[in-house]
């Protein structure tokens, strides 16, 4: 028996109204395809070798509700790439940034460049966040592997970190 707070099943359109609507999907399907392809011109290693282009920054608005507030999301180039120049990118725009979102694979759990980024930001960041990514692939355990290596990991760097520059100072 339902409940009146249930919600019914979706319900797909047929005949025209589903035509009408695999037609917007196909449209904005084709319209973000279009909109990735431009954009990969100017941040991909691929499209723009070395940045000959000399792109700085580029700029994509979004209506996620998110943003609503003023808050504005950076997407850096990666660290500890085989190209000098991203991970250079990522620490020239540091200063600018109110907290950072760190992002770690779990596949490999952490690197050592990142590691070795970390060493280089964390007195310079006043908030660091870190987020496994591609827990997906893994199972309960190895999740759970993951998580406690790289924040044990993060935990004891860290410290080493913070020690240091109480040292320096």
């Amino acid at each position: 028996m339902r409940r009146p707070h249930d919600t019914a099943p979706a319900r797909r359109p047929r005949g025209a109204q589903a035509s009408v609507l695999d037609a917007a999907l196909d449209a904005l399907a084709a319209r973000a395809e279009e909109l990735r392809s431009r954009l990969a011109e100017f941040v991909t290693e691929e499209r723009n070798p070395h940045n000959v282009l000399d792109v700085e920054h580029v700029t994509v608005h979004h209506p996620a509700p998110v943003l609503a507030s003023g808050a504005v999301l950076i997407d850096t180039p990666g660290i500890g790439s085989t190209y000098k120049h991203n991970t250079e990118a990522t620490l020239n725009f540091l200063p600018h940034c109110d907290a950072a979102i760190f992002v770690v694979s779990a596949d490999p759990p952490i690197t050592e460049a990142e590691v070795e980024f970390l060493r280089q930001v964390v007195d310079r960041m006043p908030r660091l966040f870190f987020v496994l990514n591609k827990v997906d692939c893994l199972d309960e355990r190895e999740r759970e592997e993951a998580v406690g290596f790289v924040r044990g990991l993060l935990e004891r760097r860290l410290r080493e970190v913070a020690a240091a520059l109480r040292g320096s100072r």
